[in-house]
């Protein structure tokens, strides 16, 4: 008889069960993920690996740390070969890595919050550089791709 009555529930859309509390069954966090290693794999010095813009959507839309607003997968793409090409006169080796990723999927949009662990070397004296920068990125899945539509980061004030 409940089998029935949610079957009934279901069918005309009064409710709606879903399965695995949002977990995604297929490999959505691993593509997501990958974009996100490769976004931050295109700033290092001096091993950065040229951005796919492909995985950025045209109408991304992104809010740098350093105060920079972003319209667009053009725009997002020189802003980051102007960084890579800064880092060159200012830095010996840059890096930059998502660490504490916590990610939410549902349906054909998805989140991630982390903090970008930035460290390297200074060119002029050879002194270390870190900081933190708290990043929430935002995906749309769009004709069964994952693509980046938006970025915000915000940089950690340092303790004293």
């Amino acid at each position: 008889m409940l089998r029935a009555i949610a079957a009934t529930l279901m069918a005309t859309g009064l409710i709606v069960i879903t399965l695995g509390a949002g977990k995604p069954t297929d490999n959505s966090e691993q593509e997501i993920r990958g974009i996100i290693d490769a976004y931050m794999a295109s700033v290092a010095y001096p091993t950065a690996k040229p951005l796919d813009v492909k995985l950025l959507a045209e109408d991304i839309e992104a809010l740098w740390s350093n105060g920079q607003v972003l319209h667009g997968r053009e725009e997002v793409a020189k802003a980051m070969a102007e960084a890579v090409e800064a880092t060159q006169a200012s830095f010996e080796r840059l890096g930059a890595k998502a660490v504490n990723v916590k990610m939410r999927i549902r349906g054909d949009m998805a989140w991630a919050t982390c903090q970008l662990s930035v460290h390297g070397t200074l060119n002029r004296d050879g002194g270390e550089f870190e900081s933190v920068v708290r990043t929430t990125f935002v995906f749309e899945r769009r004709d069964g791709h994952w693509l980046m539509v938006h970025e915000h980061s915000s940089r950690v004030k340092e303790e004293k």
